[in-house]
């Protein structure tokens, strides 16, 4: 019985030890920095080329957009209506500038997290946006998944907003 025993832990032994190991792949992470980097100068060019198709191509079909404002949660289809309608008004000035810029990619570096405090100077002077992007990697090809935009105030100055607005 005990040789039993004996045999039946050896031989578990012996598949487990035999069992091929995961790979793990190796990823530069700085070299995919600097490739979302390149993926979010691309699009700040576009938009302030106001190159509709361009800005189209880069977000994935099946992507979440949400603006500024509450009722703005898009889809490709709907994002590229907010381009067209922001890009044909002629009497504001949606060009950005990026004040700072922090991504944080995925260890495994298929996807990123990338936000951008913003000035569009022509729209909102006084109050600073957030553009903040998911980014991910498919068949070796990288689409913007999501991009959500929101307005920035410094915490002293809420209650003078609030108060504003009242």
């Amino acid at each position: 019985m005990k040789k039993i025993y004996f045999l039946a832990i050896i031989a578990v032994m012996i598949t487990v030890g035999c069992q091929q190991k995961d790979q793990i792949e190796s990823v530069d992470l700085n070299a995919t920095n600097d490739a979302i980097t390149q993926i979010l100068d691309e699009y700040l060019d576009a938009w302030n080329a106001k190159d509709i198709d361009v800005l189209t191509e880069m977000v994935s079909d099946d992507g979440l957009f949400c603006g500024s404002d509450p009722s703005e949660i898009l889809d490709k289809s709907g994002l590229k209506k907010m381009f067209v309608q922001l890009f044909s008004d002629t009497t504001t000035n949606y060009n950005y500038n990026i004040d700072l810029r922090t991504i944080k990619v995925a260890e495994n570096g298929k996807s990123a997290i990338a936000i951008e405090h913003i000035i569009m100077s022509g729209w909102s002077p006084k109050i600073q946006m957030r553009q903040t992007y998911q980014i991910v990697k498919t068949n070796n090809k990288w689409k913007i998944d999501y991009i959500g935009w929101g307005f920035l105030t410094k915490n002293e100055n809420v209650e003078k907003l609030n108060k504003a607005l009242e």
